[in-house]
């Protein structure tokens, strides 16, 4: 589309919902021309006209289909501080906004929060006593909170890590960090099922048995099983070390030097041991296995250990599977007291 002299012949007027009702029936050519107002904005960003027609616009893109039009809206907001700050006006406080937030999968919500703090961050909310007026802004707040809600209503794994992120880039948001709360509860309960009669009947009958349908879970059978291999280890300590006979010179007295084992040894030894003692669950210990690609080949994320474990009773190839990953580091490792989080956490457990 030509620039603003051209724009201003659009068939409907700066600011209007002209577009609105042929872009919520699918019509082409509406929705070719709001996407070529918003173009047109991009391509003249100084222009006030096109700037309206844009946010028009973008209003009957996102009132039509916020999930297929998300993609240009967000490249737009992206780009424009303008236009991401009077689309937001505009939709703000309508009767629209929930139907787009309903719409849209976790990492589109999460990238819709960041539009809104963006345009109204979060620490100039503020709270009005009485009144009945919403001024702009506090619609945009309004319209903030609530995705943060709407994202942990979804209970996912995908909206716990989206939250995460967003916790991470402003810790200081409790709401955020509530909302991170609130959606791991719920994800943990949708993971968790019910035992059948049978199921219970063999979890009493054996004091080793555990229930295992969540990660935590998982991670509690782990910690239970290296607490045990650590307490029968005394028996057979020798096993993990190196011994090295050194002559004293001069006196020539032969003496012993005493090193830990490399961590790849000590690796397939508890890689060993897990397997002895986990030989009658539904639990698979791995070795070296690549979690997360980081390249073409075979480059990737490869924690020492993966344990996986298969929900009870559920022998097809889709059933789901938990898996945890175990990183081997030494008391003299340079990186032990941070390795949990920067390796473990942030490279191998994105949620």
């Amino acid at each position: 589309m030509p620039r603003t002299q051209a724009s201003a012949k659009l068939p409907f007027p700066p600011g209007s919902t002209f577009l609105d009702r042929p872009a919520h029936f699918g019509d082409a050519t509406a929705i070719t021309l709001a996407k070529q107002a918003i173009a047109s904005h991009l391509a003249e960003p100084t222009s006030e006209i096109d700037l309206k027609l844009a946010t028009a616009a973008g209003h009957a893109l996102l009132t039509a289909n916020a999930v297929q039009h998300w993609p240009t809206i967000h490249q737009a907001v992206t780009d424009s501080e303008p236009f991401a700050r009077d689309l937001a006006f505009a939709c703000a406080g309508t009767e629209d906004t929930a139907a787009i937030t309903e719409a849209l999968d976790e990492v589109e919500l999460a990238r819709l929060y960041r539009w809104l703090t963006a345009v109204c961050p979060s620490d100039t909310d503020t709270y009005q006593i009485g009144g009945s007026w919403s001024s702009p802004e506090r619609k945009v707040h309004d319209w903030r909170r609530s995705t943060i809600s709407t994202l942990a209503a979804h209970g996912t794994a995908d909206a716990v890590h989206q939250l995460r992120q967003l916790v991470n880039d402003d810790p200081d948001q409790l709401d955020l960090q509530a909302a991170l709360l609130d959606a791991r509860h719920k994800a943990q309960a949708a993971a968790t099922g019910h035992l059948t009669t049978d199921q219970v009947t063999a979890l009493l009958s054996n004091r080793t048995r555990r229930v295992v349908q969540t990660p935590a879970q998982l991670a509690e059978v782990i910690i239970e099983t290296l607490d045990s291999i650590a307490d029968d280890l005394p028996t057979h300590g020798n096993l993990l070390w190196d011994c090295e006979h050194i002559n004293n010179a001069p006196s020539g007295t032969p003496s012993k030097q005493w090193r830990p084992k490399p961590e790849g040894d000590l690796g397939a030894y508890l890689t060993h041991q897990l397997k002895l003692r986990l030989e009658h669950s539904r639990i698979v210990v791995n070795r070296e296995v690549m979690i997360h690609p980081t390249g073409t080949g075979d480059s990737g994320e490869r924690p020492d250990l993966v344990i996986d474990a298969r929900a009870p009773d559920d022998h097809t190839a889709a059933a789901p599977i938990i898996s945890i990953p175990l990183e081997i580091k030494g008391s003299w490792h340079k990186d032990t007291l941070t390795a949990q989080d920067t390796q473990l956490a942030q490279r191998t457990s994105p949620t």
